[in-house]
C-alpha cells in the first residue's frame, strides 16, 4: 500500500535509476506528482512506458516539458485531477499511443493548440 506516498520520484532520485524503462503507479490516492524537481534531459533516456491508474490527487507528472526520447506508450486512467502532460512539440519523438479517457483529454492544458493537436493523433480511448 502507498497510502502516504505523495511523490513517486522525490527530488534527486532519478539520476540513480538511469536504466529505468517503465513506470507504473496504481491506486495510490495521495500521489500528487510523479517526478519532483528539475529533470535533466539525459535522465529518462530509456523510459518507454508510463502507466498511471486511479491516482485521485495526481495533478501533474512533472513540472514543465522534458525530453522523452524513448517513450512509446502513456496510459492514464482514472486520474481525474491531472491537468498537464509534460510534452512539448519535439519532446517525445518515439511516442506511439496515449491511452486516456476523452473527458480527461479534453480537460488537459497544453502550451499551445498546435501541440495539443500534434499529440491528439496518438490518443486512444480505453475500452469501456
Amino acid at each position: 500500500m502507498c497510502d502516504k506516498l505523495k511523490y513517486v520520484f522525490p527530488r534527486g532520485l532519478l539520476p540513480h535509476v538511469p536504466n529505468l524503462e517503465s513506470v507504473s503507479v496504481f491506486r495510490c490516492e495521495d500521489v500528487e506528482q510523479i517526478i519532483v524537481g528539475e529533470v535533466n534531459n539525459n535522465t529518462l533516456q530509456k523510459l518507454t512506458t508510463i502507466s498511471l491508474y486511479r491516482l485521485g490527487k495526481l495533478d501533474c507528472i512533472c513540472e514543465g516539458v522534458i525530453s522523452w526520447p524513448s517513450l512509446k506508450d502513456v496510459i492514464i486512467e482514472e486520474c481525474v485531477k491531472l491537468r498537464r502532460l509534460p510534452f512539448g512539440a519535439d519532446s517525445a519523438p518515439s511516442l506511439k499511443t496515449i491511452k486516456c479517457e476523452k473527458e480527461l483529454w479534453d480537460s488537459l492544458e497544453w502550451e499551445d493548440d498546435a501541440t495539443r493537436k500534434q499529440f491528439q493523433s496518438f490518443l486512444i480511448e480505453p475500452a469501456q
